[in-house]
């Protein structure tokens, strides 16, 4: 039991840890700083997300949760910084 809950920590650290670094280099990317203006927002809805791929109960499946939701958030920091290029907001 307590190596299926270290096992499934490690897998929503690397998440939390990856998305953070996404998100660090998309707002230093756009010049505006490192952190985002809601910056506390951003933790919780991570750690949402976090819990929710904590819950499944399938490895294959939290790695498959994983790489979709980095996925995703790559695209919308993609979204982001070409709408904060036309923009400025």
């Amino acid at each position: 039991m307590h190596s299926l809950l270290l096992k499934k920590s490690l897998y929503v650290g690397s998440y939390i840890l990856t998305a953070l670094l996404i998100e660090f280099i998309t707002f230093n990317a756009m010049g505006i700083g490192v952190f985002p203006t809601y910056f506390w927002l951003d933790i919780a809805i991570l750690f949402f997300v976090a819990a929710v791929i904590f819950i499944v109960p399938s490895f294959r499946a939290q790695t498959v949760m994983i790489c979709v939701m980095l996925i995703v958030q790559v695209l919308v920091s993609i979204v982001n910084e070409s709408l904060y290029g036309m923009s400025n907001m």
